[in-house]
């Protein structure tokens, strides 16, 4: 602020700076706008101009001082965990060159992710290092320890917050976005950690790997996240690079965990073996032994863990590793990071092969890690990266911004012959896409039991026979969808249970994703939804007529809400794999209906008397009760008489003779359907359906056997008790 009395200061308000009526910024300064107003401001009250990073960092940060004024001494604990000890790994440095050997942004932009991510990576490590306790970093007295916690916090908070504003000048909103989202994830993921460290309360498998997403993996998905803004790439490829990126972090944290135990050299640079132990964390391979452990044990194991840090002896720690090898804890560990590993590496090829990007340097760099880490057999992990089976089965694919779509005014679907087929790389992302749907319905409290998994299976081998069989389609392509095809399924057919609304909104919600990415065709999503919704109305029919309420539809209009389902699958099989089909998808809509509604009423009278014991809906019973029965049976004669016709008139007679001739086979009456059954939540679905699906992959006789209606054996682990944690690992 300057003197009243300035030619520019004749408008007498208040001053926000000095406090004073009659002063005002110059003109000259409140003309300034955007990022120039920011620049300017930052600098009259920190003393730094916000620059651009001009060359290439040697030793990243070698900027601090364009973007925070280090001559400050409030800064003083951020530049000593910047230089002070061994120095860091610059993992996450390699990482962004490997990233951009892909995306290729340009130099300028590169080198200031290089130098800003450095930064904030030594911000995390400040307060990671208060949080945990911890005296040495990098060999070295930890900030909080030479320059007290206080100062440490603030020089921490205060350099985010220069970075954040840096990112916002120089590179962009959408990165800004980015920085701001996944710190705000970060630090929400180190409070979980905290809550159940402070708590004593192991987190499951599946809450540590959300947990690590966030803790680890956030600060490099803010990279790959600010590359993807300022680059150019081809559809499908950001998805790719985010899943790829979620992997890499629980790569690098279990890899963490584990090096803690085994690795003398790493175990130094943190004041010895077992530091995670010794600060009282959840680490995976702590996880899994707790989860192993009998209660006695476990309540022991909890009482070490939570012993002050001065007072866990060496010894204590040493045991403690031992137990975890006897348990098989340390094997687990490893097992887990060659699984991770070889994700990687299939998504590395997928990137090379499919969307013709390099990432040699990303392979080159996760190789360095895994070369590093003791135990770990690169052969091994190469060889299963080979496995065709192994990217459908044991991967929660690609995470993707989720876009809100109206389903008003839902338009008829467009004619799947005029779908023009995707590329290999298209198709790979289009079933990425529709397992992330599936996979969204996990997080739901939804149970259900054997009757109604028994009932998804039978229907989607009808599918088979529908959309696979003799459609040059092979018994793979089956496979790689039949783990998320028939968690859809399951959860969507027990109506009435806890979450099951919420689950089906979120599904439709996420499922919309499947559609617009099938070459953007939005009027496709819409009808799809609308689709769906129609399904879910023949659920809202067997909860009315459980609970003994007038029926909301006719047994006509019940036939085809049921329908629904199988036209949803049908047009996401033309999708995906139009390519590929020549003859029965190209039938024309009306007979591949007629095939769809024939299949449910044989079902349903196979069904018929079954149903009728157990007191649960049949559209046999609603044509009898609604028409009485020698009406409802007439009525149900013409309509399969009509349907017969249509077949006949599109080929597709020998098709439902296929069925049939599987659906003989099945009995249900060879389960205990009566409700004695467990529930049976989807993870365990999930897990028995991947299973089997990894089995029939690669043996084509159990395959064949399988489609043929012999499908009672992928039950088998959903009847016994839940398998532990160890022994069953809970899907990504």
């Amino acid at each position: 602020c300057t003197s009243s009395k300035g030619p520019n200061h004749k408008m007498k308000r208040l001053c926000r700076r000095c406090n004073k009526v009659g002063t005002t910024l110059p003109i000259t300064a409140r003309q300034k706008t955007g990022n120039e107003a920011i620049i300017a401001a930052v600098k009259e009250w920190s003393g730094v101009e916000l620059k651009l990073v001009p060359e290439k960092p040697q030793n990243p940060p070698d900027f601090l001082d364009h973007y925070i004024d280090v001559s400050n001494p409030i800064f003083q604990p951020l530049v000593h965990t910047c230089v002070a000890g061994s120095g860091g790994s610059l993992h996450r440095v390699a990482f962004i060159k490997a990233a951009n050997q892909i995306l290729q942004v340009p130099d300028k932009y590169i080198n200031h992710i290089v130098d800003l991510g450095q930064t904030l990576h030594n911000c995390s490590l400040i307060v990671d290092d208060i949080c945990d306790n911890t005296n040495i970093r990098r060999g070295a007295p930890a900030a909080h320890i030479k320059y007290g916690m206080s100062q440490s916090l603030h020089a921490a908070y205060t350099a985010l917050h220069n970075i954040f504003l840096s990112v916002k000048v120089h590179l962009g909103d959408e990165c800004l976005l980015a920085a701001l989202e996944e710190a705000a994830r970060m630090h929400h993921c180190n409070a979980v950690e905290i809550h159940a460290r402070d708590t004593t309360r192991p987190l499951t498998e599946a809450e540590y790997i959300a947990m690590v997403d966030g803790k680890t993996g956030s600060g490099f998905r803010a990279i790959t996240r600010q590359l993807l803004a300022l680059s150019e790439h081809p559809e499908g490829v950001s998805d790719l690079m985010l899943s790829l990126t979620d992997h890499v972090g629980r790569f690098f944290q279990i890899r963490d965990d584990y090096l803690d135990l085994v690795d003398e050299t790493y175990a130094k640079k943190k004041g010895g073996y077992g530091s995670d132990f010794v600060e009282g964390k959840f680490s995976f391979p702590m996880l899994h032994l707790l989860h192993k452990s009998t209660q006695s044990n476990c309540d022991k194991l909890l009482s070490l863990l939570t012993t002050p840090a001065e007072e866990t002896k060496q010894e204590d720690v040493l045991e403690m590793i031992e137990t975890m090898k006897q348990a098989g804890s340390l094997e687990y560990t490893l097992q887990t990071l060659q699984k991770e590993l070889g994700i990687i590496y299939v998504q590395c090829n997928t990137l090379e092969k499919e969307y013709g990007l390099p990432a040699d340097e990303m392979l080159a760099f996760i190789k360095k890690l895994a070369s590093s880490t003791q135990g770990l057999n690169l052969d091994e992990v190469a060889t299963l990266a080979t496995n065709p089976a192994f990217l459908s089965t044991t991967t929660q694919e690609i995470p993707a911004k989720q876009t809100q779509t109206s389903t008003d005014n839902a338009t008829a679907a467009p004619e799947p012959q005029a779908t023009a087929a995707p590329t290999a790389g298209a198709a790979t992302a289009l079933i990425n896409k529709m397992r992330e749907a599936a996979w969204s319905l996990l997080e739901f409290d939804v149970t259900t039991n054997l009757q109604s998994v028994d009932n998804s299976i039978k229907s989607i081998l009808s599918c088979y026979h529908m959309y696979f069989a003799n459609s040059g389609l092979s018994d793979k392509d089956f496979w790689k969808l039949f783990p998320a095809v028939l968690i859809i399924r399951v959860a969507l057919s027990v109506g009435g249970r806890i979450g099951w609304k919420s689950a089906t909104e979120t599904f439709l919600k996420n499922g919309l994703q499947i559609w617009v990415a099938a070459k953007h065709k939005p009027k496709l999503a819409l009808h799809v939804t609308k689709l769906t919704k129609s399904a879910l109305q023949y659920q809202r029919v067997k909860q009315e007529w459980k609970l003994k309420q007038p029926i909301s539809l006719t047994p006509e209009e019940a036939c085809a809400a049921k329908t629904c389902n199988f036209r949803v699958t049908r047009i996401l099989v033309h999708t995906i794999f139009a390519d590929k089909i020549h003859t029965n998808l190209q039938t024309r809509e009306e007979h591949m209906q007629a095939l769809e509604e024939y299949v449910v009423l044989v079902t349903s009278e196979y069904k018929h008397e079954y149903d009728r014991l157990h007191n649960q809906y049949n559209i046999i019973q609603h044509f009898e009760d609604q028409y009485g029965p020698e009406q409802g049976q007439e009525k149900l004669k013409q309509k399969k008489a009509e349907l017969r016709r249509l077949m006949q008139e599109g080929g597709l007679e020998e098709t439902a003779a296929e069925w049939e001739e599987v659906l003989k086979k099945a009995n249900p009456m060879s389960l205990d359907h009566a409700g004695k059954t467990p529930e049976i939540g989807l993870r365990a679905v999930l897990q028995a359906a991947g299973s089997a699906a990894w089995a029939c992959w690669n043996d084509v006789g159990l395959s064949q056997s399988t489609l043929q209606g012999n499908s009672s054996w992928i039950l088998s682990p959903l009847r016994a008790p839940p398998p532990n944690w160890a022994s069953a690992p809970t899907p990504n």
